[in-house]
């Protein structure tokens, strides 16, 4: 396990005692070892919100495209498609 030194100005440790209080944290360590596994978190579901997304509109390309091309003129209605 790494050992971290770092010091806090006054007001951003007032801000850290009264996160921990509302949170119920007894020790910094156990605050900051949990604010790391928050970052990880919400970073990875950034990173996959960005990947939907990228992920959508290539698929909206290809509809656009393949109706442009009148590709999608046939389709059986949503109905048949969702008895199969």
């Amino acid at each position: 396990m790494s050992t971290v030194f770092f010091k806090l100005n006054p007001v951003m440790n007032k801000e850290v005692q009264e996160l921990m209080r509302l949170e119920g944290y007894t020790s910094k360590a156990d605050f900051f070892r949990f604010l790391v596994k928050f970052f990880k978190y919400h970073r990875l579901e950034i990173l996959e919100e960005r990947k939907l997304k990228q992920n959508t509109d290539e698929l909206k390309n290809i509809l656009l495209a393949l109706n442009k091309k009148g590709k999608l003129d046939n389709l059986p209605s949503l109905d048949e498609q969702l008895a199969v």
